[in-house]
């Protein structure tokens, strides 16, 4: 029996080979090209083309004003128990890491968005929340591709969707999108690695040196193509969705008396597999084939479960189950 299980291991543990998506496919062009709903013609070619599409209305106002005011009141209860840390300015708390494990309303954020039916044609499967971030200001992020961090098996099998819980303008920090930057080659990993790691076996899930050095070299590489970028003001209930290898970003806040309500819903189709820098820059890296999620369902839609939250970044001494 232990031979038995050797061998199955060796079957379905393997590196990730780094091919396209299925709808990067001349082949998948095509089809998307003869389809006759509109909607999912539009916005299906935005992202495969340009990268990046925005799905007006995708939720429903009302939809949209149940979760700020939830995340008002929350905010109000466990004030108390922040800590410093947690704040990004002044008042504004850092990201919140999965705030729908505790926040029911922010789960219908994504099972009544509209932008899903773009999602599941794309990935030819029905679409699932892995994670989510929720931005009460702008990120001001530099330009940056998410796949050192969500390098899926089998590859770029995700999508970064951003819902607008208000508009945003010029003013209060837009997103930024560098389009037809989802063409550029994904550049040679092993290489990068070999920059700060002799042992490969060494890489972190989250290595900030590679990730500096992967961004920096996606960002020259944007510039020698004349890629540039550009900000994108959305209305409140739209959904912005990027397709694995967009290269984006957060604008400047040029007022910082004004928030930036917004969440970030990472997707993916169900049981995928997902890898950080370890794996991605690792290419040798043998991983699991077969991976089973544990979700949760709200209207008919699956939800990664998480049984708690977090704020910011690197707070894994703070017990976050007593901000409920």
């Amino acid at each position: 029996m232990g031979f038995i299980r050797t061998i199955r291991k060796k079957l379905t543990s393997r590196p990730i080979a780094a091919t396209d998506a299925v709808f990067d496919t001349g082949e998948f062009l095509d089809k998307t090209l003869r389809l006759t709903d509109p909607f999912i013609r539009e916005h299906a070619l935005n992202v495969i083309q340009q990268g990046y599409t925005i799905v007006p209305n995708a939720v429903n106002l009302d939809l949209i004003d149940a979760a700020n005011e939830s995340y008002t009141a929350w905010k109000a209860r466990n004030r108390k128990n922040f800590i410093p840390d947690f704040y990004k300015s002044g008042e504004r708390l850092d990201r919140v890491v999965n705030l729908q494990a505790y926040l029911p309303e922010f789960r219908r954020l994504f099972s009544a968005n509209r932008s899903l039916a773009v999602q599941d044609y794309l990935f030819q499967q029905q679409t699932v929340l892995y994670t989510s971030l929720f931005f009460e200001i702008g990120s001001t992020q530099d330009i940056h591709r998410d796949i050192p961090l969500f390098w899926t098996n089998p590859a770029n099998m995700y999508f970064g969707t951003w819902t607008a819980l208000e508009a945003a303008d010029e003013d209060n920090g837009p997103l930024v999108v560098v389009p037809g930057s989802q063409r550029l080659p994904l550049l040679d990993r092993d290489a990068i690695a070999r920059q700060k790691h002799s042992n490969l076996a060494d890489i972190k899930s989250i290595d900030d040196d590679l990730w500096g050095l992967y961004q920096s070299k996606i960002a020259s590489l944007c510039a020698q193509h004349g890629l540039t970028p550009q900000t994108v003001p959305v209305n409140k209930g739209d959904t912005l969705i990027w397709h694995p290898l967009l290269v984006h970003g957060g604008a400047k806040i040029r007022d910082v008396q004004r928030t930036r309500r917004s969440l970030v819903v990472h997707t993916i189709p169900k049981d995928v597999g997902v890898y950080q820098s370890d794996v991605f820059f690792n290419v040798n890296r043998k991983v699991n084939k077969q991976v089973r999620g544990q979700y949760i369902t709200v209207d008919d839609r699956l939800l990664t479960e998480y049984n708690s939250l977090s704020i910011g970044h690197s707070h894994e001494s703070f017990d976050f189950s007593q901000l409920r």
